[in-house]
């Protein structure tokens, strides 16, 4: 190409193929280069589009330049190899940006050691090139574009670029695409060497590609840069060894959906953060989600620049955020103390400051172990595992369930000091609820620093620390300290509670409480671990643990209402217990989404710790207990995905050492060095986390069982399903059954599932599989002595209708066949308020002026037995 040439496509297909006279060769590549100075650019005009494949583009100043209306149906880039360009590819005002075909392309900036005299002056990071200005060299500029990036094929590789992929005002789909060497500096100066930046944008990497990834971010300075813009949507990617940011997200100053979830983060020698979220603007509604991300920072590396938080999350005065920081499993194996000629640096878990309002942070697992034997952190090393501060917020809660656990070493109190210094840290916050998490060998398990008015502490485990719990200059009006438990396993506590600073602080559980133990009685003499709450406890949040409005909550609100209002029918009462233990089971799981509903609420209190109650809590403990394995899965599914990204970063090496010998240079000797390092380390961790994942699944169903074992039952509803609890709960621990419990499943499997409830249907699922496809007609199967229905007598008894419902003076029953038999209405209760006999009835009208407003049963019997109930809602 001459020095700035333009080729302009128009109303045409450009073929670039490998071969001769357009027939292609193996082993034969097209080739597009420049002459003493830049081509300008190929424009594909409206009309066109390009087929490149297998080719080289260099030495381009805007590349291939695709105009808006291309044709993209047409259009491939595969195999191609772009090198030593300015641009590679350029777009503005393109609304269809998405190529039928986009892969295993190789994108290179500057090559180390490379001829790059066409180059525009630049700085490489480590030389300066003749010239004062820097510009940036990068592989796609992209303005105002809509559409995707990555199609199914090989891996597209972006490497020593300014930033690899710049997008403005645009909405894109990135997969499948590798970032790797990103550190040229240029202009931009701290906001170059980034992988993916995007500003007043939309983004979403989220599909699975080649290596179980979407994307792959390697040693680049930032990984991912998401400024000024909407929704971003971040998961199942993979992050290793980025020099200063993973994931950057700032100035967000738009209402956003904010979704950075299954990834894998692997940190070398950090500067700041893996996940880094700013909000930079006051208001505005952020969507926030951080779930099940694995961050691992293991022993060893340099010491460190900066703070580091591995999820660092800020906001604004008058922010309304909405966010969900849960599942998240963070490793910490660091211990080289501060650099940089300071003495203090902070490594923390999950920090989150300045004003955030509706976060709760749930479920996670933070690790601050040191892989070097015990053996100390530098002095000025402070760790934080979960922290709030300098929040105005209302509604932020951290719990349930999460794990915070440290290394202990000798060197200071008592002979012993922890690499963590706070489990759980509070500072100058307005309403932090913290319930129901576990911290283990920290300084201080938990902390409240300064004017925390109004936090709720409940149902925490407090194990084994300097301090169990430390007020700080703290006044605490409102609180309550109920129903947590101190548990001390060696001589390491010297206080199990201590307030200092403020005389006046109340221990509002117990006001004899004294205001420092010391050894050799840390825990409190007058402290009871299991208070009953008697419904006055105080600890509201920390009894429930609601999730803020509009994160997932489930509707099943709506559905309980319509239940309380009478709205189902139900052929029998076996339907109509089914039913409700069902819509328990979710009430109990989502108790937020039926707040604000009195008549609702009153209804679930009234059926806490009861029978049914009781059983819909023991299926929900079953579920829970096979949820842990879920979550851990998947934590041993994204380490695998980033093995394999970390073996196709090793190939990538070695097949450059084997083109060029002389590229065999210690820093790529020492690149693999560190790849098999990590490799090492997962293997480590995986082993680790299947280990956990058995311990805490045999734990969760035994306590299962033992719950299940001693539930009451007192018909054959609760009978059968106590039964077949109980066996599904000795699967799962891999328990062997007894010829008894074999011969018991069998009589509930070959019952009716009329009169035995929908134990029976799952009794069926439990038999072996040849047994279970003899069920095919229900009425075939049911033993001596059960009410058989015949087809006819059950479409019959179904066809009933109640109108109106919710009724006032009078209701309505209707039938579409004549019926005869006993219509009565009932209380909830069971007992008979009105009693009416059918001959031949086709609708019958009954009174209800003697009755009073509530929720009745509605019962219809035959001579034959056959009985059916609905719910009939009277409101006078």
């Amino acid at each position: 190409m001459a020095p700035n040439a333009v080729i302009n496509i128009n109303n045409s297909i450009f073929r670039l193929l490998p071969g001769v006279n357009g027939t292609p060769s193996a082993g034969m590549r097209s080739v597009i280069f420049g002459c003493g100075t830049m081509w300008q650019s190929i424009n594909v005009n409206t009309g066109s589009g390009i087929v490149f494949t297998n080719s080289n583009i260099r030495d381009g100043r805007q590349g291939i330049v695709f105009k808006s209306g291309f044709n993209n149906a047409t259009s491939e880039i595969t195999g191609c190899s772009f090198a030593l360009n300015s641009v590679a590819i350029t777009a503005t005002s393109v609304p269809n940006f998405t190529l039928s075909a986009f892969s295993n392309n190789n994108f290179n900036g500057i090559i180390p050691g490379a001829v790059t005299n066409l180059l525009p002056p630049h700085n490489n990071g480590t030389v300066n090139s003749p010239g004062t200005t820097r510009e940036p060299i990068v592989a796609m500029r992209l303005f105002g574009v809509t559409g995707s990036i990555g199609t199914s094929g090989g891996i597209n590789r972006f490497e020593d670029f300014s930033n690899a992929i710049f997008a403005n005002g645009s909405t894109l789909t990135i997969n499948n695409c590798r970032f790797r060497n990103n550190f040229v500096t240029d202009r931009n100066g701290a906001n170059s060497g980034i992988g993916i930046w995007v500003t007043n944008s939309n983004l979403t990497i989220k599909d699975k590609y080649s290596f179980g990834a979407s994307c792959v971010f390697v040693n680049n300075r930032r990984g991912l840069r998401f400024d000024f813009s909407g929704n971003l949507t971040l998961e199942n990617a993979v992050f290793s060894n980025q020099r200063i940011v993973d994931v950057e997200v700032v100035n967000s100053n738009q209402p956003n959906n904010i979704n950075i979830s299954n990834n894998d983060f692997t940190i070398g020698s950090p500067t700041q953060a893996p996940i880094f979220v700013q909000r930079a603007a006051q208001g505005g509604l952020v969507h926030l989600k951080i779930k099940s991300n694995i961050i691992t920072l293991a022993s060893g590396g340099l010491p460190l620049a900066n703070n580091l938080r591995f999820i660092n999350i800020t906001a604004v005065a008058g922010a309304t955020d909405q966010a969900e920081i849960a599942n998240n499993q963070i490793t910490c194996g660091y211990g080289n103390g501060p650099g940089g000629g300071t003495t203090a640096r902070s490594i923390d878990g999950i920090w989150i400051q300045n004003n955030a309002d509706g976060y709760q942070v749930s479920g996670n697992l933070v690790n601050f172990t040191n892989a070097n034997g015990g053996v100390a952190p530098n002095t000025g090393v402070f760790g934080v595992g979960i922290g709030i501060t300098l929040n105005n917020g209302i509604n932020n809660i951290i719990g349930p369930n999460n794990v915070i656990n440290a290394t202990k070493f000798n060197n200071r109190f008592q002979a012993t000091e922890s690499w963590l210094r706070c489990g759980v840290h509070i500072d100058q916050s307005l309403n932090v609820a913290v319930c129901k998490n576990d911290v283990d060998q920290p300084r201080h398990c938990y902390h409240f620093n300064g004017n925390c008015f109004g936090n709720e502490f409940g149902r925490n485990k407090i194990r084994d620390a300097y301090y169990g719990l430390l007020l700080t200059a703290v006044t605490f009006p409102n609180q309550d300290y109920r129903l947590n438990e101190w548990l001390n396993l060696v001589n390491y506590n010297v206080r199990s509670a201590e307030i200092t600073g403020n005389a006046n602080n109340p221990w509002s559980y117990d006001p004899n409480l004294p205001s420092q133990i010391a050894p050799p009685t840390p825990i409190p003499a007058n402290f009871q671990a299991a208070i009953a709450n008697g419904g006055n406890s105080n600890t509201t949040i920390c009894d429930a643990i609601l999730p803020p409005t509009g994160t997932n909550a489930s509707h099943i609100g709506d559905l309980a209402k319509s239940f309380v209002n009478g709205t189902f029918i139900f052929s029998n009462i076996a339907d109509s217990w089914d039913f409700e233990r069902n819509l328990l089971n979710q009430m109990i799981r989502f108790p937020n989404s039926f707040s604000g509903e009195p008549t609702v609420q009153n209804y679930y209190n009234s059926k806490v710790n009861s029978t049914i109650w009781n059983f819909a809590k023991a299926e929900r403990m079953l579920h829970d207990a096979g949820a842990i394995s879920a979550i851990q899965q998947n934590t041993i599914d994204q380490i695998h995905a980033s093995d394999a990204a970390l073996a196709e970063d090793l190939g990538t090496i070695e097949q450059t050492e084997g083109i060029d010998t002389s590229s065999a240079t210690p820093t790529l000797q020492a690149e693999k060095t560190n790849i098999l390092a990590q490799i090492a380390q997962h293997k480590h961790q995986t082993d680790s986390i299947v280990s956990i994942l058995l311990a805490s699944r045999a734990i969760a169903y035994e306590n299962a069982l033992d719950f299940i074992e001693a539930l009451p039952s007192s018909n054959i509803l609760e009978s059968n399903q106590k039964t077949v609890l109980i066996l599904q709960a000795k699967s799962l621990k891999d328990d062997i059954w007894t010829d008894a419990d074999s011969s018991i499943l069998r009589a509930i499997a070959y019952s009716c599932p009329e009169v035995g409830g929908e134990a029976v249907s799952t009794a069926r699922g439990l038999l072996p599989a040849p047994e279970q496809y003899n069920f095919n007609e229900v009425e075939a199967y049911c033993t001596p002595g059960d009410r058989n229905v015949t087809k006819d007598e059950q479409k019959y008894l179904t066809n009933i209708v109640l109108f109106p419902n919710p009724a006032k003076d009078q209701v309505t029953i209707g039938f579409t066949n004549k019926f005869t038999g006993l219509i009565e209405i009932l209380s909830i209760d069971g007992k008979t308020l009105i009693s009416n006999t059918c001959i031949d009835c086709i609708q019958k009208v009954v009174a209800l002026d003697k009755i009073q407003n509530g929720l009745y049963l509605v019962r219809l019997s035959k001579q034959s037995g056959i009985q059916q109930t609905l719910k009939l809602s009277v409101t006078h």
